[in-house]
């Protein structure tokens, strides 16, 4: 399984760590560089698919939240789901941020 982990900070995901998991993760400011996987500093807005290829899995811990413009959320969610193969999933979970980071009225846009 492929995995892009958006935003992961001091904490990435410990699915990096299961047998079989090709984990990459993408974060403008990472703190963490003895993860496995390959690491991408960056904005997510300004990856592409040719650099990183596509995935079964895009998650994103609390990552929405952190910035306070709703069309910017809008754009991270619409570009993230660019990344997800043909039968990819996309878990975004908010639960640090107030309101869940508008996720309900993203859903509904997306």
């Amino acid at each position: 399984m492929r995995m892009l982990e958006v935003g992961p900070g001091r904490s990435p995901s410990m699915l990096m760590t299961k047998l079989g998991v090709d984990y990459v993760s993408v974060d403008k400011f990472p703190t963490r560089r003895d993860q496995l996987g390959l690491t991408v500093c960056g904005d997510l807005l300004d990856i592409s698919i040719d650099m990183i290829g596509n995935f079964d899995l895009v998650y994103g811990s609390n990552v929405l939240g952190n910035n306070p413009n709703p069309t910017s959320r809008l754009n991270i969610v619409k570009k993230a789901v660019e990344f997800l193969n043909d039968s990819g999933r996309l878990l975004m979970v908010e639960y640090l941020s107030p309101n869940r980071a508008g996720l309900c009225v993203i859903a509904d846009e997306v």
